[in-house]
């Protein structure tokens, strides 16, 4: 794990990353049912490199909808160098909600996915 930890936010929604539990935090309004929040643990998130261009954490709200459409989240973080770091830095990054119609009843359109994508900005923090 990392000590980075990400306040973020953008176009209604909020999101932070504490990179010390791995544990993301995501609110939205109008953002697919998270006015409330929603806390994901370490073990829920996947998590990706991008080879250099920062990081990918992937979480599923809905496994299959009646309809059978399934909708993940992905975060997209900045790489972050802790060794030469200020304890406190200016980031972006983006959110993306995406709806996959693979499993859809009665086949997938065409076009089989959709995506929602909020661009974010805020502070990243190193340490406790």
């Amino acid at each position: 794990m990392t000590k980075a930890n990400f306040q973020l936010s953008g176009p209604d929604v909020e999101v932070t990353y504490d990179g010390a539990t791995g544990t993301l935090f995501v609110r939205g309004q109008n953002f697919w049912s998270l006015e409330d929040g929603a806390t994901f643990d370490a073990d829920r998130i996947t998590r990706a490199d991008l080879d250099g261009d920062g990081q990918m954490l992937q979480v599923v709200l809905l496994v299959s909808s009646r309809a059978g459409v399934r909708t993940t989240l992905s975060v997209l973080l900045p790489q972050v160098n802790e060794d030469r770091a200020d304890a406190e830095s200016d980031v972006t990054g983006a959110a993306v909600l995406i709806d996959d119609y693979h499993n859809l009843v009665g086949g997938p359109p065409a076009v089989p996915q959709q995506y929602d994508i909020r661009p974010l900005r805020g502070k990243l923090r190193i340490g406790p």
